[in-house]
């Protein structure tokens, strides 16, 4: 049975799908196992990163915890977002295998100038 025209939706990849159909990355619907699993690689990231720690000095000399709170919990979201919105628009130009590589070449050398005292 033909969907009517009205019920297709424009996938931002730039493919037009059904409603329930599968896109170039998957459903349309939530994706409970990556929400959680992208939950928690972030939230055991970002324990004991210089953002945390920052995050802790600004509410202890602020004396303002919630505002604090409120300001860090946004920066987080926006820098997620632009990682999500660049990480969707690269995988459409760049193989994920050249991706993978960067990525970790990225973070070897991020490791080397943090052990070497230059970063």
């Amino acid at each position: 049975m033909d969907v009517p025209r009205e019920f297709e939706i424009q996938c931002c990849h730039d493919l037009t799908c059904r409603k329930g159909a599968l896109s170039r990355y998957g459903s349309h619907e939530m994706n409970w196992e990556i929400v959680f699993s992208t939950f928690t690689l972030v939230f055991l990231a970002e324990l004991g990163d210089k953002t945390q720690l920052s995050t802790m000095m600004l509410a202890a000399s602020k004396k303002a915890p919630w505002s604090v709170f409120l300001g860090s919990a946004m920066a987080l979201v926006l820098s997620s977002l632009i990682g999500v919105l660049v990480g969707d628009c690269l995988c459409r130009v760049v193989p994920e295998q050249i991706i993978k590589y960067v990525a970790g070449g990225g973070f070897v050398v991020v490791g080397v100038l943090i052990l070497s005292g230059r970063l």
